[in-house]
């Protein structure tokens, strides 16, 4: 049996690492939507790659933890179109890990909401969608 290296993390064992990764690149897709407009602002000269650096949030993590979380992206849509049909093929990193990326989104899509009128997301509190302009609060209570 090899020896463990020290400061080595299985990035499919760190759970917590995962879900973090998982809301980073949800929030990273949403900026990179919202950003849209100011790159075909962009100068004509200007990389493409440039201004979405500029735009993009930080990453916290290795780049590990997002090539794990694009796999186990990919992993929940073939399993939600039916290519992968028995829990028996997966590994138990794999559900544990699927497991981490649902929590992720289901925080951030409490955290953005999607606009009842257009679908696009918005902050949590937002009065007025950010694409379409609609009303998001009620005006009694505060509250959507």
């Amino acid at each position: 049996m090899a020896a463990a290296r020290p400061n080595v993390i299985r990035v499919s064992a760190d759970l917590a690492g995962l879900r973090v990764a998982a809301l980073e690149l949800f929030e990273g897709a949403m900026l990179e939507e919202q950003s849209a407009p100011a790159l075909r602002r962009a100068p004509l000269g200007e990389d493409r790659d440039r201004v979405l650096e500029r735009t993009a949030p930080a990453r916290s993590l290795s780049p590990g933890y997002y090539e794990r979380v694009a796999y186990l992206l990919s992993l929940e849509q073939e399993l939600g179109l039916g290519l992968m049909t028995r829990p028996s093929e997966l590994l138990a990193s794999e559900l544990d890990g699927l497991f981490a990326v649902k929590s992720a989104r289901s925080e951030f899509e409490r955290e953005h909401p999607a606009c009842p009128g257009c679908g696009a997301l918005n902050q949590k509190f937002a009065a007025t969608c950010r694409a379409c302009r609609r009303e998001l609060r009620e005006s009694s209570g505060g509250r959507r």
